[in-house]
């Protein structure tokens, strides 16, 4: 029989839960040429969201412009998969992608070829130092010509994993983005990324290139009262039934974080009879799932410092608090001084390890793990 729940990919089609208001906003910024940061903890589907936006829009009166920036490792990375996207968007076939490389590309003529799928794709060769900048701007200005062939439809770029571009040599790209896209008036920009701490810097550190160069739009967790029917509907799909007490005790356990949500109701789909109805089998399945990603959250948990390590631990056992500069909880907790600990928190939340709420209280961004932590015996 098989499960009804997914996660760890991008979630598709009747796998989707929700999220209904995020896409009418998105659609909305959207057809108004906007242009968005989207940030939020890991894990939360935005992704998910943004490829669920991108199958919303009518192609008739959309241009969606996909770029994962996840694998760029180099400046050049990241200009072929913006002049790959954007070659794809504006035409398919191999004729056609050539005569848009020689159309758009005046300094730098990049080669055709095809990859293991059939498919043409365009690559550099090695970029002289004096035309890098040159080859950037010709490529992220490449929007603004499709939007001019084609004025009757609204062209949206999409740039997901976007903080990777802060691994690049130099902030050229960042630099070259803003002075290009501040003049993209007709054209909707989003940014999304994993990286919270890192997104929201890029976009409102004074000193950031792309300061204010876009509006905030946070991400968070689905409500109760979303999840009670889609868990119960994909029970129902398979045969099966559970009962809303077992849904509202399993979201007890994971707050609605899209992920974990899923991935506990998928434990507790394997393990359950035909009928769901003991809040004890959710228990069950908590259980067997901390058993499966021991090994990820040790491997996490042993790349930390001792001194971090001591920090997360008594945050855990905290699981929220504005405190952690006090006597208090330095004693209580037996941390190191108040200098070590602000070293600590900064590379922490730097690394997203640690959050920090609209109260100002820190707590441990993947709930799972902090239970994980709790849980083991250090």
């Amino acid at each position: 029989m098989r499960n009804p729940f997914s996660f760890g990919v991008a979630v598709t089609g009747d796998s989707f839960c929700n999220r209904v208001q995020e896409l009418y906003d998105l659609k909305k910024a959207v057809e108004s040429s906007r242009k968005l940061f989207i940030f939020g903890e890991r894990r939360l589907g935005k992704t998910s969201l943004l490829k669920k936006l991108i199958s919303s829009l009518d192609k008739d009166d959309f241009i969606p412009v996909y770029i994962d920036i996840w694998k760029c490792i180099s400046e050049k990375d990241f200009i072929t998969a913006c002049a790959n996207a954007y070659a794809k968007a504006y035409e398919t076939k191999k004729e056609k992608i050539f005569n848009f490389a020689k159309e758009f590309f005046g300094s730098i003529s990049p080669s055709i070829t095809v990859d293991s799928e059939g498919n043409p794709t365009i690559s550099f060769g090695a970029i002289p130092a004096s035309l890098q900048n040159t080859v950037l701007e010709e490529v992220l200005s490449i929007p603004e010509k499709i939007a001019e062939i084609y004025p009757q439809k609204q062209l949206v770029i999409i740039f997901d994993e976007f903080p990777q571009i802060r691994s690049f040599e130099s902030d050229r790209a960042e630099r070259v983005l803003r002075s290009v896209i501040q003049h993209h008036e007709d054209i909707s920009y989003i940014f999304c990324g994993s990286r919270k701490h890192m997104i929201r810097e890029m976009f409102m550190d004074k000193s950031s290139p792309l300061y204010r160069s876009a509006a905030h739009y946070p991400v968070s967790y689905i409500s109760l009262d979303h999840w009670i029917p889609f868990i119960m509907e994909k029970f129902k799909s398979v045969g099966k039934t559970i009962s809303s007490d077992c849904v509202e005790y399993l979201f007890s356990i994971t707050d609605g974080h899209p992920f974990y949500t899923q991935m506990l109701s998928s434990v507790c789909f394997e393990i359950a009879d035909t009928d769901m109805t003991a809040v004890s089998t959710v228990d069950e399945a908590f259980e067997i799932l901390m058993r499966r990603e021991s090994h990820a959250f040790l491997s996490e948990w042993e790349n930390f410092s001792v001194n971090e390590k001591k920090l997360i631990l008594s945050i855990a056992k905290e699981k929220y608090t504005s405190a952690i500069y006090s006597t208090e909880f330095i004693k209580k907790h037996q941390l190191p001084s108040a200098s070590t600990i602000q070293r600590t928190v900064k590379k922490l939340l730097e690394n997203d390890v640690l959050d920090k709420d609209s109260d100002g209280r820190y707590y441990i961004s993947d709930k799972f793990f902090s239970r994980w932590i709790l849980r083991k015996d250090h």
